[in-house]
């Protein structure tokens, strides 16, 4: 059984620091890369970015967290005409990327070795469905912000992909021009 919906406001902590969990509408027998990928997606970039630029609503009793939105940064450079690079700098609050690499470390690294797979493979797929079918292309405006979700969606299928990066936790360099 899972919570469903591991959130900033679904998850709490109570007298002893030990983790509550609120709003149980999704709740049930979730899969478990499914779980772990809706947080980590969330703290990476929902909660970042997405859900309080596009859903300011589910953030109406928390006016605060609108706050922390780190809107990116995006270049578009069309290299032929089949060809286009998409240069996007985000990094979510020091705080979410605390959360993922707590989360990385104390629960999704240590449940996919009981199975013996590596994390970013298990997670790989749910990934690509929290990336393409929560926030639709068509209804992100301007087209750099439908760039985002395009170039995160190649890196997490780039050859060399590394959940690190792709999460937000490794450094990104600065923005050089393409050419």
């Amino acid at each position: 059984m899972t919570q469903g919906d591991p959130t900033d406001f679904n998850i709490g902590l109570d007298i002893d620091n030990r983790p509550v969990w609120f709003d149980y509408d999704g709740a049930g027998l979730n899969a478990l890369p499914g779980e772990d990928r809706l947080l980590l997606w969330y703290q990476r970039l929902h909660g970042a970015w997405l859900v309080p630029r596009y859903n300011t609503e589910a953030f109406a009793d928390h006016r605060k967290a609108l706050a922390e939105a780190v809107e990116p940064t995006v270049r578009l450079n069309r290299l032929s005409r089949r060809a286009v690079a998409i240069d996007y700098q985000h990094r979510p609050s020091p705080a979410r990327r605390q959360a993922i690499a707590q989360y990385l470390m104390q629960l999704a690294r240590p449940l996919a070795g009981t199975i013996a797979t590596d994390l970013l493979t298990w997670l790989r797929p749910y990934l690509a469905m929290r990336i393409l079918a929560v926030y639709p292309l068509h209804h992100l405006e301007p087209r750099e912000h439908r760039a985002v979700t395009l170039g995160l969606l190649a890196d997490l299928y780039a050859s060399d992909a590394d959940l690190e990066h792709l999460l937000g936790l490794t450094g990104q360099t600065p923005m050089e021009p393409v050419s």
